[in-house]
């Protein structure tokens, strides 16, 4: 079985993930304008509001971890200028951007 690069298995998570998060905020929408626009007869209003704080906390969530995932490619293929490859770049952990990201990461599957 052939062995894909590290920086490479870096790029293809950003594509699927930028597809996933399309899929997200494209939902999102919805939920928000179905929740808002109901008739006031089927629920109070006053039981919606928990989950559009949710949902807008998660959307939050998402779009943090796009946007890193994205800065963080930007970053190891074009605006790092040292000797190491964007496949090194990625591994190393004193780099904020990947403290962050393994942090969360570890954090939203602890659940």
């Amino acid at each position: 079985m052939p062995s894909i690069s590290v920086s490479a298995a870096y790029l293809v998570a950003l594509f699927a993930e930028s597809i996933a998060y399309g899929v997200h905020v494209v939902t999102f929408a919805t939920c928000m304008r179905t929740w808002l626009r109901r008739p006031s007869r089927s629920l109070p209003r006053s039981t919606c509001w928990p989950w559009i704080v949710i949902a807008i906390s998660l959307l939050a969530l998402c779009t943090l971890h796009v946007a890193l995932a994205c800065y963080h490619n930007i970053w190891a293929f074009t605006l790092y200028h040292g000797n190491a490859a964007p496949g090194e770049i990625f591994n190393i952990l004193s780099n904020w951007i990947t403290g962050i990201r393994v942090s969360y990461e570890s954090m939203s599957f602890q659940g």
